[in-house]
């Protein structure tokens, strides 16, 4: 999970705001704009509540903590909170709305540099 969130999700994170959010911005309604400022600012927000969250779960990771304590939990509990909000956000909304903006050639091009930037 460590790698996941270390790796992964910012890569996610990456993809979305150099391939998907500026094509919306440019191009889509209001309503679609505004939720596209709002899933920025949650990247933002869960990048630093991951940074919180990742001590106490490494220290248990690697046997030096055995047990949350209840601001560990706390932590956690930020960090998980907006995820499931957030992911909806983007498999109704923006996922949709880009793949209806996006002509095919265009998302096997933005295919292609994400496989290439993971690869690297």
């Amino acid at each position: 999970m460590l790698r996941y969130f270390d790796i992964a999700a910012p890569l996610h994170h990456q993809d979305e705001e150099l391939h998907l959010f500026p094509p919306l911005l440019a191009q889509a309604d209001a309503a679609t704009v505004a939720l596209v400022r709002q899933l920025q600012a949650e990247h933002l927000r869960m990048a630093a509540h991951w940074q919180t969250a990742r001590q106490p779960l490494a220290a248990l990771a690697a046997g030096q903590l055995q047990q949350l304590s209840l601001a560990d939990e706390a932590a956690l509990d930020a960090f998980v909170a907006g995820q499931a909000e957030h992911i909806a956000h983007e498999n109704q909304h923006i996922y949709p709305q880009a793949q209806a903006l996006l002509p095919a050639p265009a998302q096997a091009a933005i295919g292609q540099e994400m496989a290439a930037r993971r690869r690297s």
